[in-house]
């Protein structure tokens, strides 16, 4: 919690967690009958007074969202946010936010790609081993399967479209889960929300850094901002 300050000089205390509507910004519900009261969080701090106070709000990847004014008294300080992010570094952070999972998505991909040769060298020493084996077969037993087969009759090619058919649906392969591959920055740009400028923004869900400074002192603590749980149409 601690970056180098001692307690006596500046102290940031635990900040609730908060959920937030993901369709924030976007104006008023019309289908409301009643003023919605908007999230906020207070960030409390004990300063000993006398040095200007910051409040940074930075998200997991160490990216700034929000810088603040607190006020300085001594004693007792609480600074109410209603998580609104400035639209810069909104912009910066969730660019960065993309380009690492993007080399994180071909990270993926690579080892994947590694996987597979391997898999193809395993299959390829043992077909190798599986023709060493079958040369070394005698010839009378070759003669007998092949006999043997004769007197068989052929399988019934309908019987071999309804085994495939009817296979457990164990055996299919399930949709992968999570969320799908991030989008390249270049198809982001061409289905961006041509109005994203004039809205105001706020944070996304997610975890999140407040550091607060005083002069040379510096406390940190956290930010949890919950998706808020949507409900049905013409509710809030």
């Amino acid at each position: 919690m601690k970056d180098g300050a001692s307690s006596d000089t500046l102290r940031a205390f635990p900040v609730k967690p908060i959920k937030e509507s993901l369709r924030r910004g976007y104006g008023e519900n019309p289908w409301t009958p009643f003023f919605r009261v908007e999230p906020t969080v207070r960030i409390a701090y004990w300063t000993r007074g006398g040095e200007p106070v910051k409040v940074t709000i930075k998200d997991e990847n160490g990216m700034q969202w929000k810088e603040l004014d607190g006020t300085s008294r001594r004693g007792m300080n609480v600074v109410e946010y209603d998580l609104s992010a400035d639209a810069k570094l909104a912009d910066a952070a969730e660019g960065k936010a993309r380009e690492k999972a993007l080399a994180k998505e071909k990270e993926k991909e690579k080892e994947k790609a590694k996987e597979g040769e391997k898999g193809k060298d395993a299959d390829e020493g043992s077909k190798g081993k599986e023709a060493g084996s079958a040369g070394a077969a005698s010839k009378p037993e070759k003669t007998a399967a092949a006999a043997t087969a004769r007197k068989e009759p052929p399988p019934d090619e309908d019987e071999d479209d309804d085994a495939d058919t009817a296979k457990p649906e164990e055996e299919r392969p399930s949709p992968a889960a999570g969320p799908s591959r991030p989008l390249d920055p270049e198809l982001y740009e061409m289905l961006a929300d041509p109005l994203r400028a004039t809205r105001k923004r706020y944070l996304p869900p997610g975890k999140y850094t407040v550091e607060i400074r005083s002069g040379q002192s510096m406390e940190k603590t956290t930010l949890n901002v919950q998706a808020e749980k949507e409900t049905g149409f013409g509710e809030d």
